[in-house]
C-alpha cells in the first residue's frame, strides 16, 4: 500500500533532469485613465469571494464543471478583438494639449508606475517627472503606444522586465510621440518619459492599443508549476508531468517554468533545490515575483520555500492541488516517503512552517469515485478512479470515514487533507487526472489544460484585484 501511495501521488517513478520554460494612482501625478469598458471582463468570483477565473467563458465552477476554452480567431490581424482591447475613450488622447498652468502644480511624492490595461489611457504632468506607467503584455502581441503634450524632444523609452530597450523615440515639435512594438517575452511592459521638474507645465496624455495578437493573454508575473513525489519536469525527457501543459500555457502567451527537486526527499530538501531555480526564473525574466501552483508534495515544498526559506517577498501567489496539508492515516517509512507524512507529522510540520501573513494563498482538491459507488459518480460527472489507485483510493476511503468528508479522496490525498487557505473547490479527478496522467489515456470528465489555463486566468485577475 505504501508504495502505491508512493507510486500514485508522482503519476510514475521514473525521472529524467531537464527543465522547460515557455489602478493604482501613481503619486508622482501619474494616472492610469480608464476607458477598458469593452475590455476583457473581470472574471467571476466563488462564493468566498476570491476570483475563480479571467472570463466567464474559461470559468471553472468549484463542482468541476467542464471548462471552456473556445476562442475565436482574428480574422484580420490589424482588426482589434473586442474582448481584448479597445481603443481610447473620446477624452483619452483629443486636441491640443491643454494651456500651461499659471502657477507650477503641486507633484506628490514619487512613487511605483501605475498600471494601464491595453486599450486604456494614461496622463500625468511633465513638470512632475520623470513619467513611467506599465503593462502586462505577452510575447507576440504588437501594440501602439502614442501620447501628446509630450514636451518636444522629450524621450519615450519602452523596455521589457529584464531593462531591455524596445523603442525609443522622441517627441516631435508637436509635442507628439508614437512607436510600434512586440514584447519579446509575456509579463511587465514599461513605458517612461523622461521628463523633469525644468519641463514646461502642462497635461501628458496618451493610449496604449493593441494592433494583433490581441487573443494572447499573460501574467505580470511568470507561473511555476511543481511536480510532486517521484515526478519531473519530463519522464525520460519526453512525457511532461503537467501533460501538455505548458505547450497550452505557452501558446496562449502565458510565461510558464517547471523546475525539477528531488524525486525522493524531505520538503526541505526540495525546497533548497527549488530556491536556486526560482531565482534563475526571476533573473531571466527580469520579474520580481512568481506564482506557483504545486500538485501534491510540491504544496508542501512551496511552504518550506515561503516560510522557512524567506522567500515570500519573491511568491505573488500559491496554490496547491491535492497537497496532503493535514497528513494521511497511514504510516509510511521516511525510507521510502523521504517524510513524514502521518497525520502527527503534518501537525509538527504545520507549527515549524506557519502560514505568512498577507500571502495570497489557494487549494484545489480531488475527488475521485470508486466503480460502484453510483451516488459519488453521479455527483461527480461520472468520474472513475483509475484502476491503478482503486486499491489505495477504497483504503482511503474506509480508513478515514470518519473526516467530515466521508473518506473522500483522489486516490492518494483526502479532500480534507488538500484543503487549505482559500478552498477553490473539489475537481472531478483522481490523483493522475489532476496532471494529465498517465499521458492523459484514460477517459474522464476532468479537462487538466483546460483547468490549468483557467487557473492562469484567475491569477491574472488575481493581480487586478489586488494590484499585485
Amino acid at each position: 500500500m505504501a508504495l502505491v501511495l508512493l507510486c500514485a501521488s508522482a503519476a510514475g517513478c521514473a525521472s529524467a533532469t531537464s527543465s522547460s520554460q515557455r489602478l493604482a494612482q501613481g503619486g508622482d501625478g501619474t494616472q492610469p485613465v480608464d476607458t477598458t469598458a469593452d475590455a476583457r471582463p473581470a472574471g467571476p468570483t466563488g462564493a468566498d469571494g476570491a476570483p475563480t477565473s479571467g472570463s466567464a467563458s474559461d470559468a471553472a465552477a468549484a463542482d468541476g464543471a467542464p471548462f471552456d476554452t473556445t476562442t475565436e480567431p482574428i480574422a484580420d490581424a490589424k482588426v482589434t478583438r473586442p474582448d481584448t482591447a479597445v481603443g481610447p475613450s473620446p477624452d483619452a488622447v483629443v486636441g491640443p494639449p491643454p494651456a500651461p498652468d499659471a502657477a507650477p502644480p503641486e507633484c506628490a511624492p514619487p512613487a511605483p508606475p501605475a498600471e494601464v490595461r491595453v486599450g486604456g489611457g494614461f496622463a500625468g504632468k511633465p513638470q512632475c517627472g520623470p513619467l513611467s506607467w506599465f503593462a502586462v503584455a505577452p510575447v507576440g502581441m504588437r501594440l501602439h503606444l502614442s501620447a501628446r503634450g509630450v514636451p518636444p524632444g522629450v524621450t519615450l523609452a519602452v523596455t521589457d522586465p529584464t531593462g531591455a530597450q524596445l523603442a525609443t523615440e522622441r517627441a516631435d515639435d508637436r509635442g507628439v510621440v508614437s512607436v510600434h512594438v512586440t514584447p519579446l517575452q509575456s509579463g511587465e511592459l514599461r513605458w517612461t518619459f523622461e521628463t523633469s521638474p525644468d519641463s514646461p507645465p502642462g497635461r501628458l496624455s496618451g493610449s496604449l492599443i493593441c494592433e494583433a495578437g490581441c487573443d494572447l493573454e499573460a501574467t505580470r508575473y511568470p507561473i511555476v508549476l511543481l511536480h510532486g513525489m517521484g515526478g519531473t519536469d519530463r519522464y525520460f525527457g519526453l512525457l511532461e508531468y503537467f501533460y501538455q501543459v505548458t505547450e497550452q500555457l505557452g501558446g496562449r502567451g502565458f510565461a510558464t517554468f517547471t523546475p525539477v527537486v528531488p524525486i525522493i526527499g524531505s520538503s526541505d530538501v526540495r525546497a533548497a533545490a527549488l530556491a536556486p531555480q526560482i531565482d534563475a526564473i526571476l533573473a531571466q525574466t527580469g520579474a520580481a515575483k512568481v506564482h506557483l501552483i504545486a500538485h501534491s508534495q510540491g504544496g508542501l515544498d512551496v511552504r518550506v520555500l515561503v516560510s522557512g526559506l524567506g522567500y515570500a517577498d519573491r511568491v505573488a501567489s500559491v496554490t496547491t492541488i491535492s497537497a496532503p496539508h493535514r497528513g494521511i492515516p497511514f504510516d509510511l517509512p521516511e525510507w521510502l516517503s523521504g517524510q513524514d507524512f502521518s497525520r502527527a507529522g503534518m501537525e509538527a510540520f504545520a507549527l515549524q512552517y506557519p502560514d505568512v501573513d498577507g500571502m495570497p494563498s489557494f487549494s484545489w482538491a480531488g475527488h475521485t469515485c470508486g466503480l460502484l459507488e453510483a451516488d459519488c459518480r453521479a455527483a461527480h460527472q461520472d468520474e472513475l478512479v483509475d484502476p491503478l489507485l482503486a486499491p489505495s483510493h477504497a483504503a482511503l476511503s474506509a480508513e478515514a470515514a470518519d473526516d467530515g468528508e466521508g473518506g473522500a479522496n483522489d486516490g492518494v490525498v483526502l479532500v480534507s487533507s488538500a484543503r487549505w487557505g482559500v478552498v477553490l473547490g473539489e475537481l472531478p479527478a483522481d490523483h493522475f487526472d489532476e496532471v494529465g496522467q498517465i499521458a492523459d489515456a484514460a477517459p474522464a470528465p476532468f479537462d487538466h489544460r483546460a483547468f490549468y489555463l483557467s487557473e492562469a486566468r484567475r491569477l491574472r485577475q488575481l493581480e487586478i484585484d489586488r494590484g499585485l
